[in-house]
């Protein structure tokens, strides 16, 4: 499913942030990156099936929904993986984290989630991972 959510019956946009947007439009034209914007040109990655999978996972743990087969159709993830700009490692700032994000939703609450990967070829170790409930206070 999109980022859509029913609503009396009728689909209706998830909204993001318009001045958020706007932002990283402005520095996008004038050749910046915002902080924590998706990397370009990586069509994709080799850890986002599970990212998407652990996502989901973490969602239903922060939410308390119940195990896996009785959580269908309560929790609802992006299709889209986000690759991220990776971060360096705390312990070695010579190693690089690759930073995932999934977008989650609850009913009508939207959560982001990023996992954060160690830079192993051919393996996906999960080093940490941060949930955000997306909302305005």
């Amino acid at each position: 499913m999109t980022a859509a959510t029913r609503l009396g019956g009728r689909r209706t946009p998830r909204r993001r942030g318009g001045l958020a947007i706007a932002a990283s439009i402005t520095l996008l034209a004038a050749g910046g990156a915002p902080a924590g914007a998706p990397a370009a040109a990586d069509p994709g990655h080799a850890c986002a099936a599970e990212a998407r999978e652990q996502a989901r996972r973490l969602l239903a743990w922060h939410v308390a929904v119940p195990p896996a087969g009785e959580s269908e159709g309560v929790i609802d993830l992006e299709t889209a993986v986000h690759v991220i700009a990776p971060l360096p490692n705390p312990a070695n700032p010579a190693q690089r984290l690759d930073v995932l994000e999934v977008w989650g939703y609850v009913e009508k609450a939207q959560y982001r989630m990023r996992l954060l990967y160690a830079q192993v070829p051919g393996q996906c170790p999960l080093v940490g991972q941060e949930i955000v409930e997306y909302a305005s206070f």
